[in-house]
């Protein structure tokens, strides 16, 4: 509302037109809320009221699953932290596992050269285990070839070896 005044005091032409329809409207208003309006009161008793729409019940459910998932995570992650010598292992059990890991890496060497000699290749002379500094022993009789591992007593066997005949590495205990 504009609070324009003219020199006598009064509101100007415009704020005086203004704040007349102010006047009417509230008065308007307020006569409609004292009478009761019958057939209007009847309707909107008669109408339902409107609900919230129900909510899917999917969508909690993935809550539920997060929180779930989440939760689980954090208590894992806690456990092993509170329990730090879970994954941990002995000296012992360390130095097997890695005799174990080298005796596999050389066998897999060993089934290289099985393929190359099935293959009627002979194989390269770098191709040997990773503890061996000798080159392995390349042996022939007639037909026969026979690559053995020149230290097989480094994994504990006495002969590790393959033929061009098996094709797949021989280890004797």
């Amino acid at each position: 509302m504009c609070a324009c005044y003219t020199d006598a005091g009064v509101f100007c032409e415009k704020c005086a037109e203004i704040t007349a329809n102010e006047k009417f409207v509230s008065t308007q208003t307020e006569q409609l809320d004292e009478e009761a309006n019958p057939e209007l009161d009847a309707l909107l008793s008669t109408q339902p009221t409107p609900q919230a729409a129900p909510s899917s019940s999917s969508g909690g459910g993935w809550r539920m699953s997060i929180i779930l998932v989440v939760s689980v995570v954090i208590y894992a992650i806690l456990y092993v932290n509170l329990n730090p010598n879970l994954f941990t292992m002995d000296a012992e059990t360390r130095a097997r596992l890695a005799a174990r890991d080298r005796l596999e890496d050389c066998r897999l060497v060993f089934e290289e050269i099985g393929t190359h000699l099935e293959n009627g290749d002979m194989p390269d002379p770098s191709l040997r285990c990773a503890e061996s500094f000798i080159p392995n022993i390349i042996t022939r009789d007639n037909d026969s070839i026979r690559i053995s591992h020149p230290n097989p007593d480094t994994y504990g066997f006495s002969e590790i070896y393959v033929t061009n005949e098996t094709h797949e590495p021989i280890f004797v205990e």
